[in-house]
């Protein structure tokens, strides 16, 4: 059976809507066939078509039993069901992605509207013609310049035919392909060491523009006497951070590996800040699996000599390698550069002026006479005031390791706790516990970026903690608004409460354990998460956040102009930052964040979801919660875990399912405009016991079972306001309710995030 709201539809009506499949309305091929957009009279509309001649074999009749069981979608407008076969949509995907290269038989892939298009005409003026002024240096495979867009400083990289590197037709097509699909990725994005993309040209050049406004490149200020001791190994740190951040396995996509690092790829601005803006082999992550013939591995003198000429793949040891020959470049002042290289009588690279071997030939040169107190330092850095001789005896160690055959190579994570030890850095980095204690991990360090403010700071900052200035409780105290001169800031104070008993040292150690999370570059970058710049703990405890709220997550939820639409996209912002924080990053365990709370998170003009409070957190960077934090609660009144089984079997344990947990919590607040409030909804029994009839769980599950008795599968539990708001379908209350509950069953049958984010997108992409 066909719906009678299904039309059939003639050959000439599809060409009419399509501009006679025109392939300016091509979107892209699917699985069977072609999707092409379409318009009937102003209204836009997707038409599917199902071909013959495709990659996937299809016997006589396969298309027709297709279309006629695959019709049932709701915003289905019609059929064709001649030969071609077509269905169309009433659908336009273009509001906020934008399909760019489509490569054979692949889906096109879709960027941000946000990183623009520009002409080549713009390019040349950017650029001033590309002129020699604007030459910052080559990279693999072109070319890098200044650029100016207006008064605003960029960087332009521009992909040319090579001769050190030889590229086929299409290969660099790929590599701007590839960057244009990294860039979607909000990790990517939003750390501080990585280039940021604003534009994009591929007619007549290709190119990319970054918001980037470099000094010089790394390879230059390797070799300038003003790049100071102090200055060259923070620029190591930064790196090695920077590799181990991209080196996390996140299931289900592949760990990123850079694959072509080089000195010339990275730039450092006034402040000395390491930017690499080059990322033509990345692998890994978001992006298609992808091999080039003929196969271009890594720059010269930056290879790893021990894969052999057959790799066809990369691996993170070959990145800790290349960062193994930046390292002895910055401790030697030598800088491999592949212009400079010449040629031996065989046609290839001269080895001897590889960094790898001359280090290897010289650290054994001087083993032979000084034992194992052998240093590569450069003598004018010897001479530096920062620095001490014991911390050039390890970096020279630290960078031979590096330079190890594969299996005897360092890890990243080692030499990032490596390079966290030396001398140099102890006025860079604090050492720091609370009471004078050490956790068994040793003690932390918190960098000097995160400021130690004293209690007249923070009275000065929010009018004295004035009542106009109060935002709302936290589990463990209160939120204000600040101001440091201009800039907002927001302010965090530990102080007794009422439902929460903390027992002597909790605060401190949720406070030091905050401080810890913070040195977790990954922690630090992430959009969704609250950036820490200065903490205070003589007397009370507070921290103060670069976040300027407009109010918290619990209040929007009971708002009348909180749309369905906002609602669900901040469900899905959530989703996804616990899905990165569930993400295992070997060695480490999983983050968890264990006290999710509506109050918790705020909201920005922008509605992006924010959250700010981290006392519960466990896993990656923070030491074992047992005998750290004193507290036995896990979580907060109304959003933990309350099913008496789910809490037997875990056993005292914090599993990520409780946090999906409470998770189901939000999303019915957002979808019933529902907010739990601890001082309101709490009663006590008459046992003395919370009465745990007023927790939204308990309400949902009634109310769920009571409706359904009505209105059987379609029941929702959507707020009837927000049932009239124009974004809203009837259907996508039911999903969204079906997946709330879901959330908030017995432990081991909830959802996994990965699942909740992939149900939540189509929700939150429509009306868009």
């Amino acid at each position: 059976m066909i719906s009678k709201e299904l039309g059939e539809i003639s050959l000439q009506d599809l060409k009419s809507f399509t501009d006679n499949f025109s392939e300016d309305n091509l979107i892209g091929n699917f699985q069977f066939g072609k999707v092409y957009r379409g318009k009937i009279e102003d209204h836009d509309i997707i038409v599917k078509v199902w071909l013959e001649k495709i990659l996937h074999g299809r016997f006589p009749g396969d298309n027709v039993i297709t279309m006629e069981i695959g019709y049932c979608v709701e915003d289905q407008l019609g059929y064709f069901h001649e030969d071609p076969l077509a269905v169309i949509y009433d659908l336009n995907p273009v509001d906020t992605l934008r399909t760019f290269i489509r490569r054979d038989g692949c889906s096109p892939k879709m960027i941000p509207k946000e990183i623009v298009e520009i002409s080549y005409e713009d390019l040349k003026s950017y650029t001033h013609n590309f002129s020699k002024d604007n030459f910052i240096g080559n990279f693999q495979f072109g070319k890098v310049y200044r650029g100016k867009i207006g008064d605003r400083d960029v960087t332009v990289k521009v992909w040319m035919p090579q001769t050190l590197y030889v590229c086929l037709p299409g290969n660099n097509e790929i590599r701007l392909e590839d960057e244009l699909i990294l860039h979607t990725d909000s990790m990517i994005k939003s750390h501080p060491n990585l280039a940021k993309l604003i534009g994009y040209c591929h007619e007549g050049q290709l190119a990319v523009v970054y918001n980037l406004n470099p000094i010089d490149t790394l390879r230059a200020f390797i070799l300038r006497d003003d790049f100071t001791w102090l200055h060259r190994i923070e620029t190591a740190l930064q790196l090695a951070c920077l590799l181990q951040f991209l080196h996390i396995p996140r299931p289900p996509h592949k760990r990123y590996v850079v694959g072509n690092i080089d000195a010339a790829h990275f730039v450092l601005d006034k402040d000395y800040n390491l930017v690499l803006y080059d990322f033509s082999s990345f692998t890994g992550g978001f992006l298609p699996e992808r091999i080039f013939f003929p196969l271009v591995l890594a720059p010269f003198g930056y290879r790893d000599p021990y894969i052999g000429n057959a790799a066809t793949w990369f691996y993170p040891a070959m990145d800790v390698f290349a960062f193994g020959i930046i390292l002895i470049g910055l401790i030697t002042k030598k800088a491999f550069i592949v212009e400079d290289c010449g040629i031996d009588e065989f046609g290839d690279f001269d080895e001897s002026c590889f960094l790898d071997d001359w280090a290897t030939d010289e650290y054994k040169r001087r083993e032979s006479k000084l034992g194992d107190k052998v240093s590569l330092v450069h003598d004018s850095l010897q001479v530096d005031p920062d620095f001490e001789s014991a911390d050039g005896i390890e970096v020279t160690k630290l960078a031979m390791q590096c330079l190890a055959k594969r299996m005897r190579r360092a890890r990243i994570d080692v030499v990032v706790q490596q390079l966290l030890k030396f001398h140099v850095l102890r006025d860079t980095l604090n050492l720091w516990a609370f009471n004078g204690t050490e956790c068994c991990y040793g003690p932390k360090m918190i960098l000097n970026e995160v400021e130690e403010i004293s209690f007249e700071d923070l009275k000065s900052y929010t009018d004295n903690f004035s009542e106009s200035n109060f935002i709302r409780n936290f589990q463990y105290g209160k939120v204000y608004r600040g101001k440091i001169g201009d800039h907002d800031v927001t302010v965090k104070v530990w102080m007794p409460q009422e439902f929460y008993l903390r027992l002597p040292g909790d605060n401190e150690s949720s406070m030091e354990g905050e401080l810890i999370l913070h040195t977790d570059s990954r922690i630090k970058s992430h959009p969704n998460l609250a950036k820490l710049i200065g903490y205070y703990r003589e007397g009370e405890l507070a921290v103060v956040y670069d976040l300027n709220p407009v109010d918290t997550l619990r209040t929007f939820i009971l708002r009348d102009d909180f749309t369905w639409q906002q609602r669900i996209k901040t469900a899905l912002q959530l989703a996804s930052l616990l899905q990165f924080l569930h993400t295992p990053c070997p060695p480490y365990e999983p983050y968890m964040v264990c006290n999710i709370e509506a109050a918790h998170f705020v909201l920005d003009k922008d509605y992006n979801l924010v959250l700010y409070d981290f006392s519960m957190f466990t896993g990656g960077f923070l030491p074992e919660t047992k005998g750290y934090r004193g507290s036995y609660i896990r979580g907060c009144l109304g959003y933990m875990d309350s099913d008496r089984q789910s809490v037997e079997v875990a056993r005292g344990r914090y599993y990520p399912a409780m946090d999906v947990f409470s998770f189901g919590i939000i999303l019915v607040s957002l979808i019933a405009k529902k907010a739990f409030i601890l001082e309101e909804h709490v009663l006590i029994d008459e046992d003395g016991y919370f009465d745990i009839t007023m927790y939204l769980d308990k309400w949902a599950s009634e109310e769920y079972k009571h409706r359904k008795s009505k209105l059987g599968d379609k029941a929702s539990l959507v707020h009837e306001s927000l049932e009239g708001d124009l974004s809203f379908e009837s259907a996508d209350g039911v999903e969204a309710t079906k997946l709330a509950l879901h959330c908030m069953s017995q432990l081991f049958r909830r959802p996994e995030l990965d699942g909740i984010v992939q149900q939540l997108k189509p929700l939150a992409s429509r009306g868009l």
